[in-house]
């Protein structure tokens, strides 16, 4: 994992485009799972 509890608080400077993409990818992987389960009836 590349993320860290004390990085929760950090300001938007310390973060690069590449970490930021990396994440937005994760967070999109997750909205598609969530929305087959819902789709399927499991939510």
């Amino acid at each position: 994992m590349d993320w860290d509890v004390n990085q929760r608080y950090a300001h938007r400077v310390d973060f690069d485009i590449s970490r930021l993409a990396n994440h937005c990818k994760g967070a999109e992987v997750v909205l598609n799972l969530i929305r087959k389960a819902k789709l399927a009836g499991l939510l």
